[in-house]
């Protein structure tokens, strides 16, 4: 009366039988009796997980950290244990959750310097280990304005020229690709008696820009913007300086000694920052023009038009320049020079960032709470309060566990711990976060 198994079962393939079992004696009518028997097939881990075929994804590159890109999903037809997921390798730009298969952006991509990733998934069920990819491609967005070949222009034409004359061609790049690198060039407020190519950026002077009065040298200074074809499109402008004739007699202008002056680092190379000289605009004195002579770092500045414009040429960095002093002096004339004192105020324009953190940490299952797990550093090279930084666990702490001092960045145990019960490894993700509007927020995570 023992039941035996009489061939290999496979719980996948059939997971429960019934048996109707028939007992008969040896008596004169035989007589008979019946019993049922239901067996369920358990299960045991004896299939590997399988992924679908590898994917591609695109991204843009302007997608925020901390953006869920995509999930990946393993297949086990066994029931037990479940899944766990984790990357193989990868240039740290990406996370994903060990249960969910969640793949998240955890730095700031950018199409103009890596265009494509390829991080391996492994999925697992404690006993087999199965292998993917993914692929991401990086998609542009509009995030480069134009830049010109040179940070000013400067064309002289003699009195004597023909009507229509070419004067000089203006060039700029941009590092984006396809509609959005196309640039088409135009004038900035007045431009009369030119004409620039909007595709080639050709300036033709006509017959009005080569009016000159006799024995006069007239100076007209145009301000030129390279447009990208993107979408909302990004601008640059450039200044030009446009020489007609002869130079004439100079009258003298008396100008300040000493300017000062306060700049935010975020101000658009090419705007004029402050005007020398308040003598009126006439034919005398539109050739008056001067020159910085000393402490013009890197070409920064450039003083331009009749009255002494003071034009920013070059993006500033207060991070690398924060103060800059300028001598100026007046050309064709023996005037003592006049000093500009440029401060560079700061802007937001770095992220925190974190110092080297070790990849994992492990922890005993019996320590108290307000037990110390980590401390996360993070620095911003942003003046105060841009630079102040406050830290938060955005991803991996679903059960509270732990918790994060937002001024410190001390990760602490805040819940009993118990290995038999939950998850024996944790992975945190956590966000530095600097008190600017807008803010910047970088990721680090930590196991």
């Amino acid at each position: 009366g023992i039941v035996k198994v009489n061939i290999v079962l496979d719980r996948e393939i059939r997971d429960n039988y019934r048996l109707t079992v028939i007992a008969t004696d040896e008596g004169v009518p035989q007589l008979t009796g019946t019993s049922t028997i239901l067996v369920d097939i358990v299960d045991v881990n004896d299939n590997q997980p399988t992924f679908p075929p590898p994917s591609v994804i695109t991204v843009n590159e302007g997608k925020e950290i901390g953006s869920v890109l995509t999930t990946v999903t393993a297949n086990d037809v066994d029931t037990n244990p479940a899944l766990t997921y984790n990357i193989s390798y990868s240039d740290g730009s990406f996370s994903i959750d060990r249960f969910s298969g969640k793949v998240t952006l955890c730095q700031k991509l950018d199409f103009e310097s890596k265009k494509e990733y390829k991080i391996g998934i492994t999925a697992s069920d404690t006993a087999h280990v199965a292998h993917t990819h993914l692929t991401i491609i990086v998609a542009d967005d509009n995030d480069n304005q134009p830049f010109f070949s040179q940070p000013f222009y400067q064309a002289f034409i003699p009195d004597n020229s023909d009507v229509a004359h070419s004067i000089l061609t203006v060039s700029a790049s941009d590092l984006d690709s396809e509609k959005n690198s196309r640039i088409t060039f135009s004038f900035v407020g007045s431009a009369q008696g030119f004409e620039i190519g909007p595709t080639s950026g050709e300036i033709v002077a006509n017959s009005t820009a080569l009016e000159v009065p006799l024995n006069n040298l007239r100076v007209i200074d145009l301000m030129v913007r390279a447009t990208d074809s993107g979408k909302p499109p990004l601008s640059a402008d450039v200044p030009v300086r446009v020489k007609v004739g002869l130079h004439g007699s100079l009258k003298s202008t008396s100008i300040k000694k000493e300017f000062k002056l306060s700049t935010k680092e975020s101000t658009p190379y090419g705007t004029s920052l402050l005007r020398i000289s308040s003598g009126p605009k006439t034919e005398e004195t539109s050739t008056k023009m001067f020159n910085i002579v000393d402490g013009n770092i890197n070409g920064t500045f450039e003083v331009l038009g009749p009255h002494g414009d003071l034009v920013l040429m070059k993006p500033l960095d207060r991070e690398t320049v924060d103060f800059y002093s300028l001598k100026v002096v007046r050309r064709s004339e023996n005037a003592s020079p006049s000093m500009i004192f440029v401060t560079v105020e700061d802007t937001n324009d770095n992220a925190p960032q974190f110092e080297k953190v070790q990849n994992s940490v492990n922890i005993f299952e019996d320590v108290p709470i307000g037990h110390s797990v980590f401390q996360f550093r993070g620095f911003d090279d942003d003046l105060p309060p841009n630079s102040d930084v406050n830290y938060d666990i955005i991803s991996g702490n679903d059960e509270e566990l732990f918790k994060i001092d937002s001024q410190s960045g001390l990760v602490t145990v805040s819940s009993k711990l118990d290995y038999d019960v939950g998850f024996s490894s944790y992975s945190l993700v956590v966000s530095a976060t600097d008190k600017a509007l807008p803010p910047e927020r970088p990721l680090c995570s930590i196991a």
